[in-house]
């Protein structure tokens, strides 16, 4: 059974719910939750181990992330940084970039890449 927070706050409507000090069933505590009208629609900054200084999104739809709009051209709209540790992307279906141009920078490492190349064919 999960611990209990007993200074945990909760505002609630129909549509969804924010929570400070939330317990998870796993025993972690969540600072801030951020919930949706079905509770598997999150937002969760977790403070305690085994998920200590997470941010967890889930959304059970499509999950998009708009950015850019007032950005000069060649600045970057989105910035990922992992200061250490992997970045993983995983599905079970396929990835697709659309860029005008992708470039892949390494250093110490080899990149590994499969590549398909479709062209069109005049007949």
């Amino acid at each position: 059974m999960p611990s209990k927070n007993y200074e945990s706050k909760t505002t609630q409507t129909k549509d969804g719910a924010i929570r400070y000090g939330h317990i998870h069933r796993d025993d972690v505590k969540s600072s801030l939750l951020l919930q949706g009208q079905e509770s598997l629609e999150y937002i969760s900054f977790d403070q305690t181990e085994p998920r200590k200084r997470w941010l967890s999104s889930r959304c059970r739809g499509r999950y998009q992330v708009v950015a850019g709009d007032d950005i000069e051209k060649g600045q970057p709209a989105m910035y990922f940084d992992a200061k250490s540790g992997d970045i993983v992307i995983k599905t079970k279906g396929r990835i697709r970039m659309e860029a005008e141009i992708l470039t892949l920078l390494q250093e110490e490492a080899i990149i590994r890449m499969v590549m398909l190349l479709l062209m069109p064919m005049k007949v």
